[in-house]
């Protein structure tokens, strides 16, 4: 068994899990009130490695860690990159 819930048994269905700990936690809805899924972590991972200070990853690299094309991510994120830009460019 790799995951197992708070008795220790097997958890079966991860969508249904990730859904209650969501509720749980006051977090299953995003600001904008849609419903977060497992699918959001991947958003998630997406948008902090793109926008890291410290460690950020090029989209070419991020496209090949999620199986994807880089324009698929430049596509969806190059909103992050566009607001990088700007600091650099205003920077005095």
């Amino acid at each position: 068994m790799v995951f197992g819930n708070r008795e220790g048994q097997a958890v079966e269905n991860f969508g249904r899990t990730f859904k209650q700990v969501l509720k749980d936690t006051n977090l299953l809805y995003d600001s904008e009130g849609r419903t977060r899924t497992i699918y959001s972590l991947r958003h998630f991972y997406a948008t902090q490695r793109l926008s890291s200070k410290t460690k950020p990853i090029r989209m070419e690299v991020l496209a090949q860690n999620l199986g994807t094309s880089p324009e698929m991510v430049f596509r969806h994120y190059r909103h992050l990159t566009t607001h990088q830009f700007a600091e650099v460019l205003t920077e005095r």
